[in-house]
C-alpha cells in the first residue's frame, strides 16, 4: 500500500475524534477556529518556511509543461545563451567568466554581419574590465558602429546622478 495513503490515514484516525470534539463544544464558532489556524499557518510559512513559494514554483511549472497549446517558436527570433556548456567548451580559448568584452565584440560584429533587427545583452556592463581596458574601448566602438545594440539599464533621475558612480 502506498505510503502516503497510510500517513494520510493515520492523520485521519488521530485529528477526527479531536476535531469532533472542537465542532461540539464551539459549534458555530468553530470556522473562527480554523480561519485562526490557516492564517497562522500562512503566516509560519510566509516568515519562516517557503513551502508555498515552492508550490507556486512548481505548480508554473507544471502548468508549461502540460499546457495544451503550445506555441511554435518565432524562426527570426534567436536567443544566444551563455550558458555552462558554453563556459565550459571556450574556456581554454577565452578563460573563466566574464570573458573580457572584446569577445562580445568579436561576437557582435559576426551578429551584424547577419543584418539583425536587434541585439538585446541582458548583461549590465556597469564596471570597467581592469584587467584588459583595451577590450573595453574596442567593445565601446563596435557598439558605437550599431543602431541596433541594446542594454539592459534603467535610466534614474538625474538628480540622483551624484549618488552613482556608474
Amino acid at each position: 500500500m502506498n505510503p502516503f495513503v497510510i500517513f494520510y490515514n493515520l492523520i485521519l484516525q488521530i485529528a477526527s475524534p479531536l476535531f469532533e470534539f472542537i465542532v461540539r463544544r464551539w459549534k458555530n464558532k468553530v470556522y473562527l477556529f480554523l480561519a485562526v489556524v490557516f492564517s497562522l499557518l500562512v503566516f509560519v510559512d510566509a516568515a519562516h518556511l517557503p513551502i508555498m513559494e515552492k508550490m507556486q514554483h512548481a505548480g508554473f511549472d507544471l502548468m508549461l509543461r502540460y499546457r495544451l497549446f503550445v506555441p511554435k517558436p518565432d524562426k527570426d527570433i534567436v536567443i544566444v545563451v551563455i550558458n555552462e556548456a558554453s563556459l565550459a567548451a571556450l574556456s581554454k580559448e577565452y578563460g573563466r567568466w566574464p570573458w573580457p568584452r572584446q569577445v562580445l565584440g568579436e561576437f557582435l560584429e559576426q551578429l551584424e554581419r547577419q543584418n539583425p533587427k536587434a541585439v538585446v545583452f541582458d548583461i549590465l556592463f556597469s564596471d570597467p574590465d581592469v584587467y584588459n581596458p583595451d577590450s573595453d574601448t574596442y567593445f565601446d566602438a563596435v557598439v558605437a558602429e550599431t543602431t541596433n545594440t541594446f542594454f539592459p539599464i534603467l535610466r534614474l533621475d538625474e538628480a540622483s546622478d551624484s549618488l552613482s558612480q556608474i
